[in-house]
């Protein structure tokens, strides 16, 4: 893209709010050149095969007072770069998804800039630590966080526990990571999440057994992929005016229909999942009976009798 460079002296760059580049190949020189763009508003720089230490020549201190919007997925990125990163100031919505390869850098994060505007982060694919997310709850303001697939391990969310009670986290995506009880029970203290993706988490079995809520405002929760106690079934059912739940491929070893159509959830329930599931035939004919407003799914479930359910 040798043209971004030529085009970075032309004065229509004084008025430019929007810039994508996504899925070219940039050399540091185009970097340089994304310099000169300073009233830029939007910046999308997905997979455009930056290497090690490139994003750090983005300088300009007044387009780092400008950039609200900033696109760097599937990149390589190292400590310089997530350094220059935490001093962008007015910085709303950032994308690293595939971007960071070594743990310990966003917890560059911690205290700086970038923790008091940052509203929407997505670090998916990323490889994160305990400190890494120490640095994330720093940022007071995220209201929506993707961090699916980021090899967490047990125990990155049970230490800082008087952290949670102040976020204003609404939405919150930890899929395919590994999620102990007692990390479980601080993300519950979250007071104003609204949607909750633990899917193929490696719960324990008992995790929501003694589960608390501080939210009164939760209303879509996805546990797929996860082993579900009845008692911490009938916790969620009896406790939560959830909106969607989505249990699919959970498990049971008991009858989750039969335990969810006399709960208080029903009053509220709009969309419920249950694919491949063992289902019980009556339950199913009851729960078919009684869920006339639910939207349902029952992909490739099977009923007491191993048939593929049909309806």
């Amino acid at each position: 893209l040798n043209e971004l460079v030529i085009f970075s002296n032309a004065k229509s760059h004084l008025s430019l709010l929007e810039l994508n580049l996504g899925y070219n190949i940039l050399s540091a020189s185009d970097i340089l050149a994304i310099n000169c763009f300073s009233t830029m508003r939007f910046l999308d720089l997905r997979n455009t095969e930056l290497e090690e230490g490139e994003f750090s020549f983005l300088r300009c201190e007044q387009l780092k007072k400008c950039l609200s919007v900033l696109i760097l997925a599937q990149n390589n990125l190292d400590y310089e770069d997530v350094y220059n990163l935490s001093t962008f100031e007015n910085l709303r919505k950032l994308d690293l998804s595939y971007s960071i390869r070594k743990p310990d850098l966003i917890y560059l994060f911690k205290n700086s800039c970038i923790s008091k505007s940052l509203e929407f982060l997505d670090l998916s694919f990323c490889k994160l630590n305990a400190n890494d997310i120490l640095g994330i709850l720093k940022c007071r303001n995220l209201l929506f966080l993707i961090l699916k697939c980021c090899n967490l391990k047990y125990g990155c969310f049970s230490c800082y526990d008087e952290l949670f009670l102040d976020l204003k986290i609404q939405l919150l995506s930890l899929k395919r990571n590994n999620i102990s009880s007692k990390d479980l029970k601080n993300i519950f203290k979250i007071p104003t999440i609204r949607f909750l993706c633990i899917s193929h988490c490696n719960l324990p079995k008992n995790a929501l057994d003694i589960a608390e809520f501080s939210t009164k405002y939760l209303n879509i929760l996805h546990l797929n992929g996860n082993t579900i106690s009845k008692k911490g079934f009938d916790f969620i059912c009896n406790s939560l005016k959830l909106k969607e739940l989505s249990v699919s491929m959970c498990r049971f070893n008991f009858r989750f229909l039969k335990s969810l159509l006399d709960k208080p959830i029903m009053e509220t329930l709009e969309v419920f999942k249950a694919n491949r599931n063992l289902c019980h035939s009556e339950d199913l004919i009851n729960f078919y009976s009684s869920a006339n407003e639910i939207e349902y799914y029952f992909m490739k479930c099977r009923d007491e009798s191993g048939q593929m359910v049909e309806f």
